[in-house]
């Protein structure tokens, strides 16, 4: 079980440093005249959004709350230095980062730097609900894990939660 746990966990940051990489500005273009007679076409800059921030923090609470699952389950903490840290260098590395991940698309699929904002938005929502399902009927014990993973499963559904409001505060800007 530790080791499904901590897979899980690096999927989560994965997600979560996908999400993250929404949050830079980018300019958006879709060839659809404006209807001005001009030949313009639309285009926006999506600007740093409150609704991905906290999609991103509740990514990172889900991953939290799993190394709580972690720890009842008797493995170690991967940071010994608690309390007893003075400078950077005594700052460990997160645990069960995700490095370089990206998403390998199926042949249905566009691939992840060729989706626009909201392909990716419903992408990831889309994900964070499939680990959702996977992982609410997974048996964990003893109950403490089982509480940690059930806060973990909250934080998932409300990082869902915040990209479905992204959605929202997209189409609301477009009015």
């Amino acid at each position: 079980m530790k080791q499904k746990v901590k897979e899980l966990r690096v999927q989560i940051d994965g997600l979560a440093q996908l999400t993250k990489g929404l949050h830079e500005p980018v300019n958006y273009t879709w060839d659809e005249p404006l209807g001005d007679n001009t030949g313009r076409t639309n285009s926006f800059i999506q600007p740093h959004s409150e609704e991905i921030k906290d999609a991103v923090k509740s990514l990172f609470l889900a991953k939290a709350w799993l190394g709580k699952v972690l720890g009842s389950l008797g493995e170690e903490s991967p940071y010994p230095k608690d309390g007893s840290r003075k400078t950077i260098a005594d700052i460990e590395p997160t645990a069960d980062q995700n490095k370089g991940f990206l998403h390998e698309p199926n042949e249905d699929e566009i691939p992840w730097l060729s989706k626009n904002h909201i392909e990716k938005v419903d992408w990831l929502r889309q994900e964070i609900q499939k680990i959702v399902k996977e992982w609410e009927r997974e048996p964990i014990s003893p109950m403490w894990a089982d509480t940690y993973k059930n806060r973990s499963m909250g934080h998932l559904s409300e990082a869902r939660f915040w990209l479905g409001f992204e959605l929202e505060r997209i189409k609301e800007q477009e009015n």
